[in-house]
């Protein structure tokens, strides 16, 4: 089945009632089995993995392990990804996941990128001193490190040479984890994912793209490594970091409409993305540079983005930081506020929530509006900024 199709059945054989919409199952605890003979104590089987009956129903127990609605919309994102998938209760506790599972005495990563990423690591660190040290994505390489890629990279949408980094890692028998919050399918291939670069592990904050309506944090992590999806689910009991049951069906409701949020989302901000930057070519431009996937070389973007969707999450550079903090209030569509992926469309002073970022920088999410209304609304925006600087 294609995408669309996957979101809405994925999870059809999981369902426990005859609702067309699947219900929120709130409750954190389940009955045993009645008939004493259907009892297995926890020293007979695996509690921590998503157990089945004789019929492939999956045994619930209690909700930190797994629930109705933590079922389905994990079978729902698995077909999406292509790929076995835990869910964690948000995309840092994703990331939490990964690092904790594989404890490498390295994390071989970029500069720049999600900030609560590169803050994860420090504490990693500091609790466990002689791993988890940080070093930059070029260095030298162990068998016990991991390269860790945001791709695209956050707050710019631009992307990576993923094939270069995974064969710089599975060289040495090392692990890569790609967070591709910015890129979930339909963007990007699943089968160039796994098939083409083997990755080992793939990210999501699904508080983005996935659940789009930002109303839920949530993250997830996929691979096809069997023994490590098993291993996930367990440790994720002990870690506590289940996601919510709101969270869950928040998240399942969302995904259903994933492929037409996002082909609209992406074909807008292709757009937008263009027109800036015919916009930052004038010298009077407050505009200093554009940042954005389309505008990269075809032959490092054409593989990741075969189906010609780019990130809908970009970044243009201000002149000065002063411009960059006045801009966002001369938007009228744009709301001004930090996170990215949902249906409103946003932008971000992005000094505001990272104190590492050039101060000129202004992060833009493009939602689900008219792409007409979006790019006029920063016409007006900037002729407004131009005009108050020069009066």
């Amino acid at each position: 089945m294609d995408l669309p199709t996957l979101a809405l059945h994925a999870d059809d054989h999981l369902a426990l009632t005859r609702d067309l919409a699947p219900p929120l199952h709130p409750s954190t605890t389940f009955r045993y089995p009645s008939d004493p003979a259907d009892l297995i104590p926890a020293s007979e089987q695996s509690i921590y993995e998503n157990s089945t009956d004789d019929k492939g129903k999956p045994k619930y127990i209690y909700s930190r392990l797994t629930a109705p609605t933590l079922t389905r919309t994990e079978a729902v994102l698995s077909g999406i990804m292509d790929a076995p998938t835990v869910l964690y209760s948000s995309g840092l506790a994703a990331a939490h996941a990964v690092l904790t599972f594989l404890k490498p005495k390295r994390i071989l990563i970029g500069e720049g990128g999600y900030h609560g990423v590169h803050a994860l690591i420090e504490q990693l660190a500091r609790l466990s001193p002689g791993s988890f040290q940080k070093d930059g994505i070029d260095a030298d390489i162990g068998p016990d490190d991991i390269v860790w890629v945001e791709n695209p990279l956050n707050p710019y949408g631009t992307i990576n040479d993923l094939a270069l980094l995974s064969q710089k890692a599975h060289s040495i028998g090392a692990k890569i984890c790609v967070d591709m919050t910015f890129a979930p399918p339909p963007m990007s291939s699943t089968s160039h994912i796994w098939d083409e670069l083997e990755l080992d592990f793939v990210m999501h904050s699904c508080t983005k793209y996935f659940g789009g309506h930002s109303d839920l944090l949530s993250g997830s992590v996929s691979t096809r490594d069997e023994e490590a999806h098993k291993a996930l689910l367990t440790e994720r009991t002990f870690w506590g970091s289940t996601p919510g049951s709101m969270e869950q069906w928040l998240l399942l409701r969302s995904l259903r409409t994933l492929d037409m949020r996002v082909r609209q989302q992406s074909t807008t901000a292709t757009i937008l993305a263009q027109k800036l930057f015919e916009l930052a070519a004038s010298s009077t431009s407050p505009i200093q540079s554009v940042h954005h996937a389309s505008l990269q070389p075809a032959s490092l973007t054409a593989s990741l983005f075969p189906s010609g969707l780019y990130p809908a999450c970009f970044a243009i550079v201000l002149r000065t930081g002063d411009l960059a903090k006045r801009f966002p209030s001369k938007l009228k569509v744009f709301n001004h506020c930090t996170s990215l992926g949902g249906v409103e469309s946003c932008v971000e002073w992005r000094a505001m929530s990272d104190a590492t970022c050039d101060p000129g920088l202004v992060r833009i999410s493009v939602g689900v509006e008219a792409s007409e209304d979006l790019v006029r609304d920063f016409v007006q925006g900037l002729e407004a900024l131009d005009k108050e600087v020069t009066t």
